[in-house]
């Protein structure tokens, strides 16, 4: 089975890395559906920003707060492949995007009376109105963002990096 040869040279590859101080890094090799990841753009995000469809000033941007039920894969492509339980909270549109040097950033987010499971994460993505076309743009699991965190029912503030990378970099 396919599946079972990825996951077999995975975990071929996490023992050489053992064995060598994990200075090998898999590059050749995509990383199997489901393995853990930490801050990521997803591919089908890279295609709509190199052919125009996801335009980062003007689209209508969101962000997902996400609980340890979500598994990122490079395969998902748009929100109706996160599970309706594994979002905590979405945010309204973001405001005060920029993108000079090639680098993504907005207002920090402000998610009203949080309540639910843990937040291990977020996905940024493309809004449309449809969880069949809105496209996921990046999957970001940062502790810099303060994550884990458990939601009491008050806001939860997103702040975004200040640093070079800002959220994310093209």
């Amino acid at each position: 089975m396919p599946l079972a040869a990825e996951w077999l040279t995975t975990i071929q590859l996490l023992k050489r890395r053992r064995r060598h101080g994990n200075q090998e890094r898999s590059q050749s090799r995509p990383r199997p559906p489901g393995v853990m990841v930490s801050n990521a753009l997803y591919n089908s995000a890279r295609r709509g920003f190199l052919d125009g469809s996801i335009d980062w000033d003007s689209d209508d941007i969101r962000v997902v707060l996400l609980s340890e039920e979500y598994v990122f894969s490079q395969l998902h492509e748009n929100l109706d492949e996160v599970l309706v339980g594994a979002r905590v909270a979405t945010s309204s549109a973001l405001a005060g995007k920029t993108t000079d040097a090639g680098i993504a950033d907005a207002d920090d987010v402000v998610f009203p009376a949080v309540a639910g499971d843990e937040v291990v994460a977020i996905i940024i993505y493309q809004h449309t109105g449809d969880e069949f076309s809105s496209r996921l743009i990046a999957y970001i699991d940062s502790v810099a963002l303060g994550f884990p965190l458990t939601p009491n029912g008050s806001d939860v503030r997103l702040r975004w990096s200040n640093g070079d990378s800002k959220i994310f970099r093209l």
